[in-house]
């Protein structure tokens, strides 16, 4: 997960950081108040081809996490291990992402 945290961080950090200071400056309303910044910060960071990729390479543990969640909304608990799965794929992915552009970095 760390790795996933660390990409969208790294080419989207401005617009987190801006949607978060708004959050703190704004405790009582800020679900109107930084509506703009989130969906800035949500768009960029949906855009990213890193999470793009994670999106295409974990879809399908996703939808059975998505699905465990469905069919046991009262029950979120028996949904953990679906999200485990999810989460060592997006994980294995996002460490490929990384490896590629480390190896690129070194080339140059």
């Amino acid at each position: 997960m760390e790795a996933i945290v660390n990409i969208i961080t790294k080419y989207c950090g401005e617009e987190l950081d801006n949607y978060g200071r708004c959050v703190t400056e704004n405790p009582s309303s800020w679900q109107n108040d930084c509506d703009d910044l989130k969906n800035k910060a949500t768009h960029c960071s949906s855009q990213h081809p890193a999470v793009k990729r994670i999106n295409r390479e974990c879809a399908n543990s996703f939808k059975e996490y998505d699905t465990c969640l469905n069919t046991h909304p009262q029950d979120v608990q028996q949904c953990v291990s679906q999200l485990e799965e999810f989460l060592k794929c997006a994980e294995r992915s996002s460490q490929r992402i990384e490896n590629a552009v480390l190896e690129k970095s070194e080339i140059r």
